[in-house]
């Protein structure tokens, strides 16, 4: 995706694998794995063989899988959302830029939104534990964790149950940055490609298009700052927003402190 080593991964689902999204790249400069599984045990993960992930079973625990390469290192935080921890310089096997031109011009990956049962016990390990800070508010309790450009963020959502969770949290959505974020262009680009406009019902239909206007208590501008989304063949969510929205103020959402 653009012009750095920002990339997706587009995989088959075995068995009874759920669709959906599997993980979250986490990039770290100067890559180093077994420093990162130092960390990840003072932190409070433990090991897990790569056969055992059940979802739950592997909340809080780190694993290996060399199916995605000999350095290839997972883990799940409390809510049992899947992250991996990548080398800054993985570029998902450094393929060749597309050999034409696509609707949308998409320049990278802006933020993951994650629905859990404790949006505060998901937000605890990247601030307290990976000391990162706050992006912005999308409402008074709602901050989204930043990931370190000033524009990507992570985004926990869900209640403050403070029990153990009996359902794994999940990945809502993924937002991608586009050039040149006209809301009707990029609807009415979505409709020539074959996609359908939709109300926005969730979990979305295959294959159609939206838009939610974020109000102000939510962190949005009066009158509502537009979010794109559509849905691809497998029903999952996507968003498209300009290329320097951060989650917060303002028509594009560009505006964080």
């Amino acid at each position: 995706l653009g012009s750095n080593n920002q990339h997706f991964i587009l995989s088959e689902a075995e068995g009874d694998e759920p669709l959906g999204f599997a993980w979250i790249g986490l990039g770290v400069r100067n890559f180093d794995r077994q420093s990162v599984i130092e960390a990840l045990s003072q932190l409070g993960f433990s090991p897990i063989e790569a056969q055992e992930q059940r979802p739950l079973t592997r909340a809080m625990r780190f694993w290996s899988d060399e199916k995605w390469g000999q350095d290839a290192l997972f883990f799940a935080d409390a809510e049992g959302i899947v992250y991996r921890v990548m080398s800054t310089d993985d570029c998902g096997a450094c393929a060749l830029a597309a050999s034409s031109e696509g609707l949308l011009s998409a320049q990278g990956i802006n933020h993951f939104t994650n629905f859990v049962a404790n949006y505060e016990r998901g937000n605890r390990l990247f601030f307290e534990g990976l000391g990162l800070g706050i992006l912005a508010y999308q409402g008074p309790t709602s901050p989204t964790v930043s990931l370190g450009d000033g524009l990507q963020f992570l985004m926990y959502v869900g209640g403050t149950d403070n029990s153990s969770p009996s359902v794994p949290g999940r990945t809502d959505h993924v937002s991608l940055s586009v050039a040149e974020f006209d809301v009707e262009a990029v609807r009415a680009r979505l409709t020539a490609y074959g996609l359908v406009p939709s109300d926005g019902q969730r979990p979305p239909r295959a294959l159609t298009h939206w838009v939610s206007l974020r109000q102000p208590n939510r962190g949005g501008v009066v009158g509502g700052t537009p979010e794109v989304y559509f849905s691809d063949p497998d029903g999952l969510a996507i968003q498209i927003q300009d290329a320097g929205y951060c989650g917060g103020g303002g028509y594009l959402g560009d505006q964080c402190d």
